[in-house]
């Protein structure tokens, strides 16, 4: 089948680790981002970040593809892109950040290629979620609602680019995250079939002359 680089966008705090962890778990590789720390105000505490230098950083990032949130620049280069696009499996690239006008290149240079999935967290249970983090700093917390105000906004006004969205409102609701996962399966699902049905078959006859029958 068809391999794809999966786009998810507004995969906040923990349900945005447990995201990645799913859909890493289902075999998506993720494609690492460049992170520049100019005056960071958020912690590390899903995963650690892949933290370079300023000079690192220029180099190694487009600057179609650079974004900054709570203090910390963050990018990519288009060979990434391009590698995740046309490797033999299937990546992953997480953001959350307010200008997405790059998505929109991207799903015009490789089409079908790309699967970008909106994550929709109501401002209700993403408070909750941040007010449960250990440690939390009140910067940190106000920069996390803000992100998360910000990916709304962003979704509303680039939503024709986006092939899903999928839902997460807390433990305890119908959209808990056993339920989250498998929006994603079958998200995952219906493309591997959409994929298999492209592929076309047919009976096919070679006709030869003896003098060709050695080649």
């Amino acid at each position: 089948g068809q391999f794809m680089l999966l786009i998810l966008y507004g995969a906040i705090a923990e349900m945005g680790f447990k995201s990645r962890q799913h859909l890493m778990q289902a075999g998506f590789q993720l494609v690492e981002k460049y992170n520049y720390a100019v005056a960071p105000k958020l912690t590390t505490k899903y995963g650690t970040r892949n933290y370079v230098s300023e000079k690192e950083f220029y180099e190694n990032t487009d600057s179609l593809f650079r974004y900054e949130v709570g203090g910390i620049k963050v990018g990519f280069n288009q060979k990434q892109i391009s590698d995740a696009v046309c490797d033999k499996t299937n990546s992953l690239l997480t953001l959350s950040t307010k200008d997405i006008s790059f998505l929109s290149e991207i799903k015009r240079v490789y089409g079908d290629k790309v699967c970008l999935i909106y994550a929709y967290i109501d401002d209700a249970t993403l408070k909750s979620i941040i007010s449960s983090l250990d440690g939390i700093t009140e910067d940190e917390a106000q920069v996390r609602l803000d992100t998360g105000r910000d990916v709304k906004q962003s979704y509303l006004q680039f939503k024709n680019i986006f092939d899903h969205v999928v839902i997460y409102s807390g433990e305890g609701s119908v959209f808990d995250y056993r339920n989250l996962y498998r929006q994603f399966d079958c998200i995952i699902g219906s493309r591997t079939m959409a994929d298999k049905a492209k592929v076309r078959y047919a009976d096919v006859f070679i006709s030869y002359t003896r003098r060709d029958s050695a080649i």
